[in-house]
């Protein structure tokens, strides 16, 4: 016994009483072949990224069961036949685990001045342009010129 998903799609046309009766027949298929259903979960309403039979929107759910690889064909065949679904796709299901992340202390770069050559950045650093000298304005000519302007 594996563990597959089958992750599908149809239309918006239908309402939620006729979509919950695709997603049942759907199961039924997968039941009729001696399937253990572990879980059954809707994704929901999505935009399709290019129209498939004319529709731009369709509802997703993904079922993930435990079965016979033999029996996949069989689903393939029964699943093709329906014309309520637009796409679907079975895949072997593989357990993953989380990666750990790892902390990487950058090096300190170690520039090389050179008297004769311009200084060049390093490969991955931005060269900075150079900095002009701003005055500082201090708050209280701030408030004044502003008191000005208001009241003319």
């Amino acid at each position: 016994m594996r563990t597959y998903e089958l992750l599908y799609i149809i239309p918006s046309k239908f309402t939620d009483k006729e979509s919950s009766e695709i997603i049942n027949q759907i199961e039924a298929v997968l039941k009729g072949e001696k399937i253990n259903i572990l879980e059954s979960k809707p994704i929901g309403k999505k935009t399709l990224a290019y129209p498939i039979k004319h529709c731009h929107f369709g509802i997703c759910g993904l079922i993930k069961f435990e079965g016979e690889e033999k029996v996949i064909k069989n689903i393939n065949d029964k699943l093709r036949l329906m014309p309520e679904i637009i796409r679907y796709q079975i895949l072997k299901y593989i357990e993953t685990q989380t990666p750990k992340i790892i902390k990487v202390q950058k090096e300190e770069k170690i520039k090389s001045v050179s008297k004769t050559k311009k200084e060049q950045p390093l490969a991955g650093e931005i060269k900075k342009p150079a900095e002009t000298k701003k005055e500082k304005i201090k708050l209280e000519e701030l408030d004044k010129k502003l008191e000005e302007i208001l009241k003319g």
